[in-house]
């Protein structure tokens, strides 16, 4: 079956002979890829013997199988005493077959047909030979033409589906070429960046991408090389980049190819496990120190009791050795914190009131509150449902965040704490906010501060935030940071209402050990 172009040309080809020749009953028969079968593709006059689909065995039956077979054009002058003879039109009488031919390739045959006996002479042989040849050529670059466009069409389906940016540019870096791949990962319409030098998009700019040209231009491709890019909304993209050089059939370089991946949830799925993989060396060494630390620390402060019920000390001596207990009471604290850090979590789960849990948290800090005189406003939704957590590990997190805030403010600053039922991709959360206003993290700063030990109070231990995130994630839940140096800081807290995700019971212990 030929396609609607060439079945066009066909039937233009038949008008030429019939309006130029005056031979009103033609055909025109093309060859199958395998060479063994003839089908009639276009006709003028001729009818479907026998009802069939109209195809002859190249070789085996029909003057034009005979002339397909032999490469060679036949006049039959009385089709009734050739044997071979296969009715085209009613009433036929002579025949004149001529094969179409590229070189010695078969195309197909040219067959016109008369109801008079003798109707051709060599002369219409000489004619259609030559119109033969000329009308092989038209069929043949029709079937190429047909080739290329499928093949472009398959191709273009390829690009277009790929989630890949591919990208092609011309020699002075200008691009040529934007897939739909390369809409979606940067943001930009093909409209918008066609003509445009390709640099901007580099996010270390025009020496990053004239670095990359230059290993292009020696190598003649690079493959799978990692570059930083910037999308359209300004953020960051992590890619994988193959590229290779054009060349026009001279071999001269006429532009660029480059197939861009998008690797930034990979690249960041690879920090995250570099992370855990280096927090949980951090836990296992902490560990190990605070237990060889602890012990001697405890019977140093057992002794430290004991001398301090001596009734000859002075009273310096007695202020130095309660002194000396609060350091201790400190230091076992920090490893109190370390052991919390390192060991699993072991979570006690019941439906409590974020409310209700937030208002005794707040009571646990009241005197630091008094203290710094801090005021607090609370903007809490009424009717919130019920959250699976562990209430003491809950009232840790929320404490510690309320400390952390109460510490950030100058006196007679404000705290604010507002509940709120959330609905997002991640499913139906409440969501739990407290914002101070502060003096704010620094941009610097804000990518470390859930990191263990890290502190910028001189009290701290640099575990308090580590743990209340571990805590948190313990719960299925999320907390995220927002902070502008001068105005504040806001952390907010997402707990999921469901357990589908937690591995949980709802009550006793957690089964994730």
């Amino acid at each position: 079956m030929v396609s609607a172009d060439a079945a066009k040309l066909l039937d233009e080809l038949l008008h030429v002979i019939r309006d130029l020749f005056h031979y009103p009953h033609a055909a025109i028969l093309l060859a199958d890829e395998a060479g063994k079968w003839l089908f009639l593709e276009a006709s003028r006059g001729y009818r479907k013997p026998g009802g069939r689909a109209f195809q002859i065995a190249i070789g085996k039956e029909g003057i034009t199988g005979w002339v397909a077979a032999h490469r060679k054009p036949l006049v039959v002058s009385d089709v009734r005493k050739d044997p071979r003879y296969i009715q085209g039109i009613a009433h036929g009488r002579s025949e004149i077959a001529v094969p179409l031919l590229i070189g010695r390739r078969l195309i197909g045959v040219l067959d016109v047909e008369s109801e008079k006996v003798g109707a051709f002479s060599r002369r219409d042989l000489r004619i259609l030979s030559l119109f033969a040849t000329q009308a092989a050529v038209a069929i043949e670059n029709a079937r190429l033409y047909q080739e290329c466009k499928e093949a472009k069409d398959r191709l273009q389906k390829l690009i277009e589906s790929s989630s890949d940016a591919i990208t092609t540019a011309d020699n002075r870096g200008r691009l040529v070429f934007w897939s739909k791949g390369a809409e979606d990962i940067f943001g930009y319409k093909a409209s918008e960046v066609l003509g445009q030098s390709a640099a901007p998009f580099y996010a270390k700019g025009r020496e990053e991408a004239r670095r990359i040209m230059g290993q292009l231009v020696r190598k003649g491709q690079v493959k799978n090389i990692e570059v930083d890019y910037l999308g359209k909304d300004g953020r960051k993209i992590f890619a994988s980049l193959s590229a290779s050089l054009l060349r026009d059939e001279h071999g001269e370089v006429t532009g660029s190819l480059g197939i861009i991946r998008d690797i930034t949830e990979f690249r960041v799925l690879s920090q995250q496990l570099l992370q855990s993989e280096r927090l949980a060396t951090i836990g296992r060494l902490s560990t190990q120190i605070a237990h060889e630390i602890m012990n001697p620390l405890s019977s140093i402060k057992m002794n430290i009791r004991i001398l301090s019920k001596r009734g000859e000390l002075s009273s310096n001596d007695r202020r130095r050795l309660e002194i000396a207990n609060f350091e201790i009471d400190h230091l076992q604290k920090i490893l109190q914190d370390i052991f919390d850090y390192s060991r699993t979590l072991e979570l006690n789960l019941s439906r409590e009131d974020v409310n209700e849990v937030l208002e005794k948290s707040l009571l646990m800090v009241q005197d630091r509150l008094e203290e710094k005189q801090v005021s607090v406003t609370k903007r809490f939704a009424r009717k919130l449902p019920r959250v699976p957590m562990d209430l003491v590990r809950m009232m840790q997190v929320f404490t510690n965040l309320s400390l952390n805030a109460i510490q950030a403010v100058n006196r007679g600053g404000k705290v604010t704490v507002t509940t709120r039922l959330d609905r997002n991709v991640h499913g139906r959360s409440v969501q739990v906010t407290l914002a101070d206003d502060g003096k704010g993290i620094s941009p610097a700063q804000r990518p470390s501060i859930f990191e263990p030990f890290y502190t910028t109070r001189s009290d701290g231990t640099g575990l308090g935030l580590t743990i209340v995130k571990k805590i948190v994630e313990q719960h299925d839940g999320r907390i995220e940071v927002k902070s502008q140096e001068g105005t504040g800081t806001e952390f907010t807290v997402f707990l999921p209402l469901g357990t589908k995700a937690s591995g949980f019971n709802e009550i006793g212990k957690s089964r994730r050990q």
